[in-house]
Formats: C-alpha cells, structure tokens, sequence
C-alpha cells in the first residue's frame, strides 16, 4: 500500500463503557471519521463519561495491543472485573478501518472471545486475551466471524508487523510523536531527561535508518562477497605454493591386487579427477592393517563379541532360521491348530456357532459335529414351537379363569371353540375348561419328560465329540513362546541378519569349530535338534559366547582407530589373501602416488589462472567495500550535523506555539530549549522561559502550575509534529481545551487549521460552543471537519 495512512472507519464492541449490544445482528458500535467526504478531521463532543477518552483509548489499544492508564496497581489482590471488557460473558473487538489517499483499506482488528478476571491490574494491561488480526479489506462483521473461525485462514500478527504495515518502525513510538492525552502523568513535559532524550533521538534514529538501510544491506552483502573470495584465495595460493615434484620415469603399473573386495583405492584403471591423494592415505593405512593384522583382528573379534552379546535377545529367533523351513512352518500350523481345536470347544455356544475350519478338523470330526449341531437345531425349532403352543394356552386360561361360569353361561354351555353341546351332559361347560387345563398341564408334563431325554442325549453327543477334539488339540504343539518367536521372525529380519553375519565372521576369525554348528545350517541340522529344544540350543549358544574370551592388553601401542575403522569389516577377507598381499599394496601405493603427482602438475596452470581471476574479483570487492564504508560514516557525520541543530529545529515551532497558546504569563511570552553543552549530541532536554542560555534555568516542570504544564506540553508535540514526517498521517488531541481560556484556544484553533491543513486530526471536546468555534474557523479555511456528538450518535442507538 503506497501514499500516507488516515483512519476511516471505527467499529468498537464490549470496550469500557461501549457495551455489546444485543439487539440486532450488529452488537457494535460504528465510527466514520470521514462521513463521507474524503480525509477529514473529526471533532468528537458530548458531556463528559460518554466515551470521548475511550475511543482514542481504543484506537492506541488497537494499534498496540496495550493500554497505558492511571497509576493504581493492586499488587495484592485479584479483581472480578476486566479494565478492557465490559461484560465477561460476550465477545469484546475493536476493529480499525485504514485508507491512503488512494482509497486502498486495510483492518487492523483486536479480538478477544471473552474476558478472564482474576489477574492483577497490570497483567491485565497487557491483555493476553487479546489476538491481532490484520485484513486487506474493509471491515465486514459476518465475514470476519467466519474467518476467525476457520483458524487457518485468519493468521495472528504482533505489534511490529503492524508498525511496518504502516511504515512506521514503531508504532509506540509514533504514538508518542502523534498523540496528546488528557493524563498529566503521560505529558512528555513531564518525562525525566532520558525519557525525552530518546524520544528526540528517535526523529534522528528513524529518519537516518530509513536513509542509509540499503548502504548497509549492500555493505554487508560485499562482505560477506569478501570474505568467500578470501578463503578461496588461501585455499587456491596454498595449491600453487604447494611443491609438485617433476615426475620422471614410466608411469608404475599395477592393477587391481583384491579381485574379490571392494576397496575404494584398488582398482584396475583410474579417471584423472579421482583423489588420489587421499587413496594413498587410506592404502597406507590398510598396508598397516595387514602388516599387524593378528593385532587388529583382535580388535575387529572382540567388538564382533559385543555386539551379538548385545543382541542375545534374537538368539532364538536366528537359532529358528537354522531348523528346515519346513518344520517350523508345521509347528506353526500345529500350534495354531491345536489355539483353533481349544477355541471351538471353549464352551457350548462356540461348538455351535464357530466356523467350521477343516484344514484343523478331520472328516469324521465335521460329520460328527454337523450331525451334533443339526439335533440341537431340531431339538431348540422342537422347544420353541412348545413354547409357542404353551404360551397360548397359558394365556387363554389366564384371561378365562375364575370366569368358567360366566363362560358357561353366555355360551349357553356349548363350547366356542369346539362346539360340543353340555347341556345334556353330566359335567356343565365350566368343568370341562377346567378339565381342560389338567389334561393339558398333564400333556406338559409328559412332553417336557421327553424333551429332556432328548437334550440329554443331545448333551451326551456333545461331550463325545468335545473328547474328540480335546485329543486331536492334544497331539499337537503347545509352546506359546516358540509360536510368538516365529510369528514375529519377520519384524527382527535385520538383527537377526545382523546377528548370523556377526557370528559368520567371529567363528571364521577366532577358527571355533564348536560353533561351526551355529552358523551352518547342514551342519545345525545334522543335530536333529527338536524346535521344542529351543531354550536349550539358545542356552548352548549363550554358553559358547560367554565363554570367549579375548585379551587386548598388551595389543595398544601398534593401534591406530583410523586404521581400525577404515578396514575392520574386510579383517576376515584379509587373512585369507596370501602372504605377499603386503608387497602388493605396496606397489599400489607407488601407483597412486605418481598419478596423484601427475594431477598435481595438470592442475597447476588451472590454479593459477583461477587464482588471478578470483584475485581480480577480490580487488573490486574490496574497493566496493571501502566506498560503501565512506558512505556509511557520512551517517555519523550527517547524525552530528544533524543534532548541532535539533534545538534550532524545535526552537522556533516551539517559541511560537507556546507563545501563541498561553498568551498571557507571568514568565516571558514564549518557551526555549537547552539541549546540553556538546555540539554534537543531545545531553539533556530541558524546557525553559527566556532567550537566554538555559543551563543556569530551571525546567518549567518546576515553575509552571499544572495547567500551563498542559499548554507547554502541547506546544512541544505540536512543534515535533511540524518537524517531522509520517507515513501514519493523523494527529489526535483528547479534549486539548480543558486547559485552555477563550483566548488560548482561538490561538490553538489557529495553530492547527494553518500549521497542520493537510494532517487529518481527531481532537475532542465537551463544550459544544467550543466544537462550534472549532468546525466555524476550520469550514472557513475549507478544511474538512466532521462534528460526531457522541452521546447522539452512539448511545441514542441503545434507546
């Protein structure tokens, strides 16, 4: 956003005295500073408590995220209440609508969920509930609720993101400049001398930073430039001051000494840009490793030793390896057979409901259960189907007994159901129901007698195959450990793998026939070890490992780590190549030495050339860096000058506005400033009454009455206003009058219509003759004024 800033708009809701407000889908209260004409002042009125100080509060809250207040501090207790927000209960914002001149707008929002009692009044100043939002657009409610509420899509920002958005380097500190409170304690007046040292080094600070930022970049950059360009200038004269030996002679030949193992030095032909330098240094030291191979062996076998003690937990698993795939794959099956066998009779609800599986299961076994599981079908369709003929039984007599005689009567005794006639029988309707019911209750029970038969049979039947398959779960394998060991085989493929080439090595190294078992499969087989004997071969194993010993005592004086390190892992290879391996890499090492020479005097003439154009560079680096350290002392220099003349700077804005404001005094007319004895730096600041030299005078912090301090006060902001520039253009007075008689204000009225035309100005006030003066005079110069009466405009909202 390019051109200066001015304020637009102000939306405040649940700040101090500005409730939320329930009604409506707006609960805020709305601010235009400009009512509709573009970049005005604004003049805010009403009777004091209506919220004048609190919207100017509310716009350095906004812009800070602090709010600076009176003095009180309970540093003892907590309070239930929020200085900031004014019902706990409901979200508190404040939302800052920014234009330039150009009518681009940015947002600047503060927003708390809710408010938090309980801190101290000074934590509470610095308002952790609060979160900063910055939108490049203009402020819509809705919009922003919903965004804020998606978290990804509205990002937080701090204080000093927002200065620079503004193109201020600190909005404190412009706030200061730019600012006039009603407080008396907040008067620059009444700052100590470092207080108002740094606020007047800031002008210069600021304004020099801006100025010679990109000297600095630059400068820095070419350093940095340099000193690259140094190092590669050490590196490339220590190539050239180098010796190179002539090379006489035919050029050694030897061809790869170790078909079979890699090294990185051996090999058959060489490209002329390889290392050869450092391949000589590492086939030296494999020449040492051979020539004290039996000493380095012990080395290589004790750490081998280490190391497969340290994996002792995977001797079982790579002791499964050695047995027949086979085998293990069966004692798997068997054991998840037998888990399979246990399950399916754990109870009687799993006999009958589980899965038949019949690779676990033999044909006469599913036959069996099939015709066990088909009888207990028919026998539970047998038992419902009682159930059901009983239950309507049950419930016809339940609804007719102790009704036999009424029945009998109604039905004029003939039967509904059957339609026999009793009238002319010995036994009456009544009596046959209740006849009925006996005949049926004795049916019941015979039924129920050969129901049970059946069940125990059934039963019977059940318990027969249940031993079945108990037997069958039996013959198979039990050991759940083993069964784990080979289920997770898979997870430990790397140590195990570890672990058999480990053990490879150390048995060939230390020649253990014992253990050649171990690490032969043929051989471990041969055994005819049992999977079941697991712990014990895993046993045998940790026996024949503790019992190796290796002393390395007397072995430290021919020892080199490096050695060790680079050549370890091929010891077992080196021991077996005949004995004249050692001539051979002897004969190597001459090879790599002449073709390493033999680089050395190739890349003589490119170092060189490379030399003088990196040489060259170096020079206009260097050269470029001593103009932009010229430049960059003129700061020092132009900051002297600079503040030779603040005081003359100030002291003219100053000697007139403080005139023209008090007007009349008891003192001389107008205020100076003393800056200290040095020419070249401020000292000290102090305001004082007369033309002559102040360092014998005292500040008029110790003269004035408290009223003049204000005007005194206002004079020097506004004649630091008039001498510097900001992006931020606006200037805010709270209530500047209360200290002001008819005359001082017209002077102040004049004062800022002619001396501050373009800066837009928030100013307040709580006498309405004096907004009349105010808008009058500055309508007649054709400046625009917005008069905002805001116990009207705002508080006539809640009625």
């Amino acid at each position: 956003m390019n051109g200066k800033f001015y304020l637009d708009k102000l939306y405040i809701c649940n700040f101090k005295p500005f409730a939320y407000i329930d009604s409506g889908k707006k609960p805020y209260y709305e601010i235009d500073f400009n009512q509709g004409k573009e970049r005005a002042s604004i003049l805010f009125l009403g009777p004091n408590g209506y919220g004048k100080s609190s919207i100017f509060q509310a716009i350095e809250f906004v812009l800070t995220g602090t709010l600076s207040g009176g003095t009180y501090v309970d540093k003892i207790r907590t309070i239930n209440e929020h200085i900031i927000i004014n019902n706990l209960e409901k979200p508190c914002f404040i939302a800052l609508q920014i234009k330039t001149c150009e009518t681009q707008v940015i947002t600047i929002i503060r927003y708390a969920e809710r408010g938090k009692v309980g801190n101290k009044v000074d934590e509470q100043r610095e308002t952790p509930d609060f979160r900063a939002y910055i939108l490049e657009d203009v402020f819509v409610y809705e919009q922003f609720e919903k965004d804020r509420q998606q978290s990804d899509y509205l990002k937080e920002v701090t204080k000093e993101e927002i200065s620079k958005r503004l193109g201020e380097k600190n909005i404190q500190d412009w706030l200061k400049k730019n600012y006039i409170k009603q407080e008396q304690a907040a008067a620059f007046v009444m700052k100590n001398d470092a207080d108002r040292l740094n606020l007047l080094n800031g002008y210069t600070e600021n304004e020099l930073d801006n100025y010679f930022k990109r000297f600095q970049d630059e400068k820095n950059a070419v350093v940095a430039e340099c000193k690259e360009l140094e190092d590669r200038i050490k590196e490339l004269t220590g190539k050239i001051q180098k010796e190179v030996k002539a090379v006489h002679g035919e050029k050694p030949v030897c061809g790869k000494i170790m078909e079979r193992f890699s090294f990185v030095w051996d090999k058959d032909e060489y490209l002329e840009d390889e290392p050869f330098a450092d391949y000589v240094l590492k086939a030296k030291r494999t020449l040492e490793y051979v020539k004290n191979i039996q000493v380095y062996k012990k080395y290589y076998s004790n750490d081998l030793l280490s190391e497969i003690k340290n994996k002792e937990e995977y001797y079982k698993e790579y002791i499964l390896t050695l047995f027949n795939p086979i085998k293990v794959a069966e004692y798997k099956s068997s054991y998840q057979k037998r888990e399979y066998l246990l399950q399916f009779i754990e109870d009687e609800t799993s006999f009958y409901s589980k899965t038949l599986n019949k690779t676990y299961l033999t044909d006469k076994l599913v036959a069996d259960i099939e015709a066990v599981r088909k009888r207990k079908k028919e026998f539970q369709e047998m038992l419902n189907e009682k159930q059901k003929i009983y239950k309507k039984f049950d419930e016809l007599h339940t609804s007719i007994r102790g009704e036999e005689s009424i029945i009998s009567e109604i039905f004029d005794n003939k039967c509904p159901v059957c339609g026999s006639d009793f009238q002319n029988k010995e036994n009456s309707l009544s009596y046959a129901i209740v006849e009925t019911a006996e005949i049926v209750q004795n049916m019941k029970n015979i039924l129920d007698s050969s129901l049970d038969e059946q069940q125990k049979d059934i039963t019977s039947k059940y318990l027969d195959v249940k031993k079945m398959i108990e037997e069958e779960a039996g013959k198979e394998k039990s050991d759940e450990e083993i069964f784990k060991l080979i289920a997770n085989m898979d997870m430990h493929t790397v140590k195990i793998t570890q672990l058999k080439s480990e053990l490879e090595e150390l048995m060939g190294l230390l020649k253990n026939s014992k253990g050649f078992c171990f690490i032969n499969a043929d051989a471990f087989q041969a055994k005819d070890y049992q999977i079941d004997e697991l712990s014990k071969v895993a046993d045998d194993l940790k026996i024949l490992i503790d019992n190796m010993k290796i002393n390395l005592e007397e072995e430290t004086d021919t020892f080199d780590q490096q050695t060790y390190s680079e050549n370890k892992r091929q010891t077992i290879n080196l021991q077996t190549i005949q004995d004249n391996l050692a001539e051979k890499i002897e004969q190597k090492v001459k090879q790599l030495e002449w073709l390493a020479q033999e680089k050395d005097s190739k890349e003589y003439s490119a170092n060189k050339n490379e030399y003088d154009k990196v040489l060259n560079e170096y020079k206009m680096k260097y050269v470029k860096n001593l103009k932009l350290s010229k430049i960059l002392n003129c700061r020092s220099n132009a900051k002297k000058k600079y503040m030779e003349n603040v005081a003359k700077y100030l002291e003219i804005p100053l000697y007139i506005y403080s005139g023209k404001l008090m007007q009349t005094s008891q003192n001389e007319l107008g205020i100076t400033c003393y800056t200290g004895t040095k020419k070249d730096t401020l000292t000290q600041f102090k305001m004082t009454v007369g033309k002559d030299e102040g360092k014998g005078k005292l500040d008029i912090t110790e003269k004035f009455s408290a009223g003049q301090k204000a005007v005194a006060n206002i004079a020097l902001i506004l004649a630091l206003r008039k001498i510097a520039v900001a992006n931020f253009d606006v200037f805010m007075i709270d209530d500047p009058c209360q200290s002001l008689d008819e005359l001082n204000i017209a002077s102040f009225v004049e004062i800022m219509k002619n001396e501050f035309g373009d800066t837009q100005l928030i100013l307040s006030t709580h006498e309405d003759k004096i907004a009349a003066y105010i808008k009058y005079k500055f309508e007649k110069t054709n400046k625009k004024i917005c008069m905002f009466n805001v116990q009207e405009r705002l508080y006539s909202a809640l009625l």
